[in-house]
């Protein structure tokens, strides 16, 4: 019997304005062998909870990354925190200007 090694895991988190809808982009995580960059790489794809598509409202969130392992690599799971800040809106404040009769010839000095 094979003893199958644990991968280690990558997974960037990311900070942005919310909410925000997870995209495949943002699920990027890689595994690779723990001690020997030479092995080749775990084979399979990692599943995310929760998935691409989701909408998550401002606030801390933590995705997951679960690796279901091979014939070499025994599964495994990596987690990333994601920042989602309240979107700010800008906006601009016009003061109303009141437009009266012109005076001429030097009225009212």
């Amino acid at each position: 019997m094979v003893t199958r090694v644990v991968p280690t895991g990558t997974f960037p988190g990311k900070t942005v304005n919310g909410p925000y809808t997870l995209k495949s982009a943002d699920l990027q995580a890689t595994f690779a062998h723990p001690t020997n960059p030479a092995m080749p790489p775990p084979t399979g794809t990692p599943t995310y909870e929760p998935a691409a598509g989701t909408k998550l409202n401002a606030g801390t969130h933590t995705i997951t990354a679960s690796y279901p392992g091979d014939n070499n690599y025994a599964p495994t799971t990596v987690a990333a925190i994601f920042f989602f800040f309240l979107e700010s809106r800008a906006f601009t404040v016009w003061r109303g200007l009141r437009a009266g009769p012109t005076r001429s010839g030097g009225e009212g000095r």
